[in-house]
């Protein structure tokens, strides 16, 4: 088996040509060469690689024992010589060596037989008493390798040695322990050997015998091998720290098992078949096919092992081809076809799409166009299939150039279909109807058509076409504003659907536009047209709506200075005014239901404006003030009537009089007494009281004056009550007026026309109209004295 090997270095690529060196190298082997035959024409090959991985973990085998020297092969390089529980000095390896993820290109031997990573130990003392398993890290001062380790003693007989064997990228490090004495037990002696491989960092420990020597540390030896720390390792089974010995030869392999280092790839002359280890092939000729195993060491370094297998068919390898070939016609089956076959072994027979109707003659006739199968089978019994294609006389081929579906509900769509190959002169028919010589149709309604070309030869060819009925442009209304009414900005949104592009949009009969969008509208109803290129016409009816003006309150009256506003609506909220600066707007003037306040009793007018449309409604609020009432007390004259009249607020609505009265503001009593009566208006109700007295309303005169009294006696005048008017006549006895006044609380001194009267008798005359309306008249005498 032919191996390549193949290391990477920084700058450069070196092809290495060898056999595999040693058992634990790099390699793969592609199986035997295999003979297949017709009835199984396919085989597995399967690639064997060495399974190699990574040094995170590691497995151990049993292995033949075939170490690759003899235990006491000469040449290499003695250690421990007369010398016993002693560590090398420190050995370069050749090679890196990855052992538990670490790589290490030096090593030490212990004398008990070990081996150690590194060189801390180098020439120091190499323990020999243990009794700890594998792993453990009281183990780790006698190494990291015991191949076996037990109380060996080289001072006595025997010797060690380590060779360095083999070529990159798989040379070897071998370390023997030949035929060493044991300590305390010098009559017997063990011979093993520890081997370290490059590339695939595989550890094999071959023991060709191991005596026991119980009397001297209780006879322990362990095979395994451990991490620098002890924490991780194996024994091999069996043969972990105890009493055991070796009669039979035996070999052990520590492999590392971790993700593995390489990978497989099949090739057929360079060109790649699989990544797998297994892959099928059928080939139908003697193939040679390589297996190729891409190693990649620790280091970086890559390493290609290939090995091929040839796989050789035998039986069947038939030459079949065709002698004629003969097309059928259109709609026929006319054709024919003859194979024949050479190779292989004759005679030969013949089947045609399956392999249980076998003939002498490779002749076929009445054959429809299509694809078939003829199975020939030669005296081995071996079947080769051969696939043939009947062709067919050409049939002509109609095509759809176009077409055009009706427009506006009515039978006006066309169809042009066009034919080549068959047989000219053609005939095209719609729905099988109405033949001509042209593909053209015109005048076609909506439905669905079967268009049919038919040559001279009778053969057709169809296509089918669906002629649609163009639908009329549909409108629907997109949007619509509301605009204010002394406003004409409103905008209106129309889309039309169906029918064919382009469309053109009027409305209330103007000109059409491309869009559906018309501005500048004022409220009211407008008629829009949508036409399309069909010419095609859809109208609705669209309404720009009015805002509505602002509502308020009606007049209303109000209480305390203040009224609520309330009911107000507008469509875009809004602010009061008022023209009198004594009416303000609580919360504030954009509220739209604030409280409304003066400090001034009064009828005003309050304005409410929209914040948009800027439109105005206004109302009248009466301002009331608080009800009020009064009645005047009065006495009047016994007998008299009198009107008692209710001073009040000239609001008041209702009076309530304590007699029954309601509904005026005046009574007509006579009777002394008291009096009530409430008065009320919007804002509420207030009372008041008055005492209605009597008296004796009359006049009494006196008869005499003195004009010449100094005490009072000296003017005439009366005394008089209730008295609305008074008229006081003085004649003398002829009748002549001599003084006249009308002030009852004044009088007569006694003169006329300034110069005093004579002595001697007056008279006069009363006419006065007493409180009541009673006509009261008095007259008598008066004696005038000096």
């Amino acid at each position: 088996m032919k191996v390549l090997l193949l290391t990477l270095a920084t700058a450069f690529l070196t092809v290495f040509t060898a056999n595999a060196q040693f058992p634990g190298c790099p390699s793969v082997n592609a199986g035997n060469d295999t003979v297949t035959d017709c009835n199984d024409p396919c085989v597995d090959l399967v690639a064997t690689p060495f399974d190699a991985g990574a040094t995170s973990s590691y497995q151990v085998l049993g292995i033949p024992h075939n170490p690759p020297i003899a235990y006491n092969a000469t040449g290499g390089t003695p250690v421990s010589v007369g010398t016993d529980d002693i560590w090398s000095p420190a050995i370069t390896l050749p090679f890196d060596f990855c052992f538990y993820g670490q790589t290490y290109n030096s090593c030490v031997i212990g004398s008990n037989g070990c081996i150690q990573f590194g060189t801390a130990n180098a020439g120091g003392y190499h323990p020999w008493a243990f009794s700890a398993q594998c792993p453990d890290p009281a183990l780790v001062p006698a190494g990291n390798i015991f191949g076996p380790y037990h109380d060996i003693d080289p001072s006595v007989s025997g010797q060690v040695n380590y060779h360095i064997l083999g070529t990159a990228p798989c040379r070897i490090f071998v370390v023997t322990f030949d035929a060493i004495a044991h300590f305390s037990c010098t009559n017997l002696n063990s011979t093993h050997m520890i081997v370290l491989y490059e590339t695939t960092n595989a550890i094999d420990v071959y023991i060709e015998n191991k005596a026991s020597c119980t009397t001297w540390n209780s006879g322990n030896t362990l095979v395994g091998i451990q991490d620098m720390a002890g924490t991780t390792g194996l024994a091999a089974p069996g043969r972990n720290t105890g009493v055991w010995t070796v009669t039979t030869p035996e070999g052990w392999r520590f492999l590392p098992d971790g993700a593995p280092i390489y990978t497989v790839e099949w090739f057929e002359n360079g060109v790649s078949l699989g990544t797998t280890d297994t892959i099928n092939v059928c080939p139908t000729t003697t193939t040679t096919y390589t297996v190729e195993a891409t190693y990649t060491s620790c280091n970086g370094s890559v390493i290609v092992e290939t090995d091929d297998v040839i796989v050789t068919p035998t039986g069947g390898g038939l030459n079949i081809s065709e002698l004629n070939n003969t097309p059928t016609n259109c709609n026929a089956t006319s054709g024919s076809v003859e194979i024949t076959a050479s190779g292989g072994i004759g005679p030969y027979e013949y089947s045609l799409n399956d392999t249980l109707n076998f003939q002498a003659s490779g002749t076929y006739t009445n054959l429809g166009a299509g694809t078939y199968t003829v199975y020939v089978q030669d005296a081995s019994g071996c079947i080769t299939p051969y696939v043939f294609t009947i062709g067919e006389n050409a049939a002509p081929e109609i095509t759809l150039n176009g077409f055009t579906d009706a427009t506006c509900g009515q039978d006006n769509a066309t169809v042009d279909v066009s034919a080549i190959n068959g047989t000219q002169p053609y005939t095209y028919t719609l729905n099988g109807t109405n033949p001509q010589p042209t593909g053209n149709f015109t005048g076609v309604s909506a439905n669905t058509y079967l268009l049919q070309v038919e040559d001279a030869n009778g053969c057709t060819d169809t296509v089918s076409v669906v002629i649609g009925a163009d639908p009329f442009p549909t409108l629907s209304m997109l949007t619509s504003d509301t605009v204010c009414s002394n406003a004409s900005d409103g905008i209106v949104e129309v889309e039309a659907v169906n029918g064919v592009l382009p469309y053109g949009y009027s409305i209330n009969g103007g000109t059409p536009q491309p869009t559906g969008v018309f501005t500048g509208l004022a409220s009211g109803s407008y008629e829009v047209v949508v036409g399309d290129s069909n010419l095609c016409f859809d109208t609705i009816t669209v309404v720009v709506d009015e805002f509505p003006a602002p509502v308020i309150f009606p007049e209303a009256d109000a209480c305390l200075y203040t009224h609520y506003a309330t009911g107000t609506q507008s469509p875009h909220g809004g602010y009061w005014s008022a023209a009198d600066t004594s009416i303000t707007f609580l919360q504030d003037s954009l509220t739209l239901n604030p409280q409304i306040q003066t400090s001034v009793y009064g009828t005003y007018t309050v304005t409410f404006t929209d914040s948009i449309c800027d439109v105005s409604t206004s109302s009248i609020i009466n301002f009331l003030p608080d009800p009020w009432v009064f009645l005047q007390d009065t006495i009047i004259c016994s007998g008299t009537q009198y009107v008692m009249v209710a001073n009040a607020e000239a609001s008041t609505t209702a009076y309530t009089w304590s007699t029954g009265e309601v509904n005026t503001n005046s009574i007509t009593v006579s009777a002394p007494g008291v009096y009530s009566v409430d008065a009320t208006n919007a804002c509420g109700t207030a009372s008041a009281s008055a005492v209605l007295g009597n008296k004796l309303c009359d006049i009494v005169a006196p008869n005499v004056i003195s004009l010449s009294s100094m005490v009072g006696n000296n003017i005439w005048s009366v005394e008089a009550e209730g008295l609305e008017s008074f008229t006081c006549t003085i004649t003398n006895r002829w009748g002549n007026l001599i003084f006249e006044y009308s002030d009852p609380n004044g009088g007569w001194d006694g003169t006329s026309n300034g110069q005093p009267v004579s002595e001697g008798t007056y008279f006069y005359i009363i006419d006065a109209t007493i409180e009541g309306g009673e006509q009261l008249q008095k007259h008598g005498f008066i004696e005038v004295l000096r």
